[in-house]
């Protein structure tokens, strides 16, 4: 039996969760991986063209949300950004992305990150809220300093919790974990 492959790595984040994120932010100051039919409402939306990735997210502002396309280059890179903007820039930053728990940069954000929050079931991503949910469980990651508040916005979604680091004394525990933690 073989596997259907996905027409598409760009999901566009339904209108609930932009919702979530305006409650917990009041506003987003940047999308970085922007899209013609995102309908994040961000002060800022940089898409392919001008290369969100590999910008100074900072620069822009503080409140960053980031939904990128799911392919695991571009996974594994915006996880490393995310961290990076987040320690070194005093960013917050949201990221939505499959849950891929497999996968390193996966496992490196749920070391790294403030919070998450598994969603349950399927988003269906997009405008049209009659769409089938996707293929993938999905899950929201948050670096910042309001951990408390984005598990009391999100936690009707799903298992969200802050980590306050808690899965960083558990990983210093694992030599295999530091390893994969120390990249």
């Amino acid at each position: 039996m073989e596997l259907k492959k996905a027409l598409t790595d760009c999901w566009d984040t339904p209108p609930h969760l932009i919702h979530r994120v305006l409650a917990l932010w009041g506003e987003i100051d940047l999308d970085p991986c922007s899209s013609d039919t995102s309908l994040v409402p961000a002060t800022v939306k940089l898409g392919k063209r001008e290369n969100g990735l590999s910008a100074n997210w900072s620069r822009y502002g503080k409140r960053v949300y980031v939904n990128p396309p799911y392919d695991q280059k571009t996974l594994d890179l915006t996880a490393s950004l995310c961290h990076d903007e987040a320690r070194f820039y005093g960013c917050q930053i949201i990221l939505l992305c499959p849950v891929k728990s497999d996968q390193e940069w996966f496992q490196r954000s749920l070391f790294h990150a403030d919070a998450v929050c598994f969603i349950r079931g399927r988003v269906k991503y997009g405008a049209d809220d009659k769409k089938h949910g996707a293929f993938f469980s999905s899950c929201l990651f948050y670096w910042g300093e309001e951990a408390g508040r984005f598990v009391e916005v999100f936690a009707s979604l799903g298992w969200s919790k802050a980590l306050n680091g808690s899965m960083r004394v558990e990983a210093s525990n694992s030599s295999a974990a530091r390893s994969i933690l120390a990249r």
